[in-house]
């Protein structure tokens, strides 16, 4: 039926798009190269744009948005490196702990934060520079 078409296509897409995501590193990593961005230990020195958003505005007040998304930019490729998504709220665990359901529907839940919101975007970004990704970012 419909989810199941849904969860096809969602899987497509992201798999395009961590094939994409993967070949932007690759190309930032060869202009690097090319312009001799390189540390002593022979790894590519890139330069990214890494930026964080939010689910809604805070206004300077009110930073309790339920999801946060963090991404970095090569600033060469202008492409996307990488996104870091975190979500405090699950709708489908929400409506079964709301009707007092003992057992959760099978689903993919993407609820993976706890911690506060304002949080969210440098966690997204931190993780990131420290997993080993065969590139070192010289300036963010």
């Amino acid at each position: 039926g419909y989810v199941q078409l849904q969860s096809n296509a969602a899987k497509a897409v992201s798999e395009v798009a961590c094939d994409e995501i993967k070949k932007a590193g690759e190309e930032e990593r060869k202009l690097a190269i090319q312009h001799g961005d390189i540390d002593i230990d022979g790894v590519p020195m890139i330069t990214v744009v890494a930026d964080g958003q939010w689910s809604k505005r805070s206004y300077k007040t009110k930073y309790d948005a339920l999801s946060g998304v963090a991404t970095i930019i090569g600033y060469r490729t202008k492409k996307v490196l990488f996104i870091g998504i975190r979500n405090k709220y699950c709708v489908i665990c929400q409506r079964s702990e709301s009707k007092n359901e003992n057992s959760i529907n099978q689903h993919e839940c993407f609820l993976n934060w706890t911690k506060a919101s304002t949080s969210m975007e440098a966690d997204g970004i931190v993780r990131k520079l420290f997993e080993k990704c065969g590139n070192a970012w010289t300036k963010i």
